[in-house]
């Protein structure tokens, strides 16, 4: 498996333009909203998790890209619930 390095530019484009707050971002990484912020400020993910971060942040641009985020307002928090985590299943899956 080719290594992908992580691109903190993409990854703030999805968290400044894909609608979702930090703690479903945190859901769709698998990580904490911690991890999140560190990203964020100053850290960049351990050489662990930095494949499978570049990879989430590419196919939330592309979830953006093709209009399925930002998230319609009108659902409900219980329905934006399970999108979020059916999202996140669909990404990790694909892997």
């Amino acid at each position: 498996m080719m290594m992908m390095a992580f691109s903190k530019t993409k990854f703030k484009q999805v968290v400044g333009n894909s609608g979702l707050t930090k703690v479903e971002i945190a859901v769709v990484y698998k990580v904490s909203r911690q991890t999140i912020y560190g990203w964020l400020n100053s850290r960049a993910p351990n050489v662990l998790v930095s494949d499978v971060a570049e990879h989430v942040t590419n196919k939330l641009l592309e979830a953006m890209k093709e209009g399925l985020l930002p998230l319609p307002a009108h659902l409900t928090f219980r329905d934006r619930h399970k999108t979020i985590h059916s999202l996140a299943r669909l990404i990790h899956a694909r892997q």
